[in-house]
């Protein structure tokens, strides 16, 4: 998820666990990530944004009411057991 934002508003990278808010030099803020069994759709899901919203609001409150630019997905192949 791509938020639009003010430059500087956010300082450094904000990392927790597998999840992250990643400033940008004009202001956008990079939440994310999800990861959703669902084969081979290369799709956002409502639900996924919602998750990152909620994320990028517990984590930096100041998110609240900015407005998303854009979404992505993409694929993450891998075996049923995570191994090579």
């Amino acid at each position: 998820l791509l938020l639009r934002g003010e430059p500087g508003l956010l300082g450094p990278t904000v990392n927790n666990g597998d999840s992250y808010l990643v400033p940008r030099r004009d202001g956008r803020i990079l939440v994310g990530s999800t990861m959703e069994n669902v084969g081979f759709s290369a799709f956002t899901t409502p639900d996924a944004i919602a998750r990152l919203r909620a994320l990028a609001r517990r984590l930096f409150p100041a998110t609240e009411g900015m407005v998303g630019e854009m979404t992505w997905a993409g694929l993450r192949p891998a075996t049923p057991d995570r191994m090579p």
